[in-house]
């Protein structure tokens, strides 16, 4: 007997808003395992940013990237990949949120085909059975819901724009240093964005969290994370409680915190 389908929950926010510290904090949570950034996944054929080849990390992605490259020719990874950049980027959003098609019937139904063979490998590969995808892109929402209809959930972690804005005007970290305008205009655009697809979620299956709350007051958070979604986040309210730490795990992509083994929420000092 085949194993059931794995559900999704889909962290979506700005950039510097707490995603994949949210995936982290999720994926310690019994049956469930943080995926990082997995709209990567075929930019980077299958191979994990920044990871010494032979890591633990490494191999984990090495064997779900055999498994879509079986599935998959070169020819349709690549087409995908287009599709893809189509389907779920910020350019595309507004006549994706209206239902208008960005890519063919064809490369659609090739991405529903791709998605259900990228999450099953994960699911195989990790054992578990809820996978926290924290791509934080509103349009990935838009085009993972028609896939995995009520497999998905969808986390909105928000964050005040003055925040954002300063953590982009810092330099010398992976992502790119944003300009003060530039900074305000995305977050602007990731808000409202967020929010269209946000809604686009059915009621029962949608939590939405701050950064603040989420630092501050951790286990109040997971809580209410916990009671909208119906999980099981017993195990990382009591890590949070303790002011312990949670497992990294093998994030695909994301921030420099997929570079530790463990982490710990940093509050601020009163």
């Amino acid at each position: 007997m085949s194993a059931p389908d794995p559900d999704i929950v889909y962290i979506l926010g700005a950039g510097r808003s707490g995603t994949t510290l949210l995936d982290v904090v999720l994926g310690n949570g019994d049956g469930m395992f943080s995926c990082g950034e997995i709209r990567k996944f075929l930019e980077l054929d299958g191979r994990p940013a920044a990871m010494a080849e032979g890591s633990a990390n490494w191999r984990f992605w090495d064997g779900v990237r055999a498994a879509v490259n079986e599935s998959f020719s070169a020819g349709q990874r690549a087409r995908l990949a287009a599709a893809a950049r189509r389907m779920e980027s910020h350019a595309w959003f507004p006549l994706q949120w209206l239902g208008l098609p960005v890519v063919s019937r064809a490369d659609r139904e090739l991405y529903a085909r791709y998605v259900e063979v990228l999450l099953g490998a994960i699911s195989a590969r990790s054992g578990q059975s809820v996978l926290i995808d924290s791509s934080k892109y509103p349009g990935r929402v838009l085009a993972l819901l028609p896939v995995l209809g009520d497999r998905l959930r969808a986390v909105y972690i928000r964050r005040p724009r003055k925040a954002v804005v300063t953590s982009f005007r810092k330099k010398g970290i992976e992502q790119p240093a944003k300009s003060w305008l530039a900074a305000n205009v995305y977050w602007l655009v990731m808000r409202i964005a967020c929010g269209l697809a946000y809604r686009r979620v059915p009621a029962a299956r949608r939590s939405s969290v701050s950064y603040d709350g989420l630092v501050e007051k951790p286990a109040r958070s997971l809580a209410d994370v916990a009671r909208d979604l119906d999980l099981d986040l017993r195990r990382p309210m009591e890590i949070a409680s303790r002011q312990g730490d949670f497992a990294v795990g093998w994030l695909f992509e994301g921030n420099r915190i997929r570079k530790l083994d463990s982490m710990a929420i940093q509050r601020r000092p009163a």
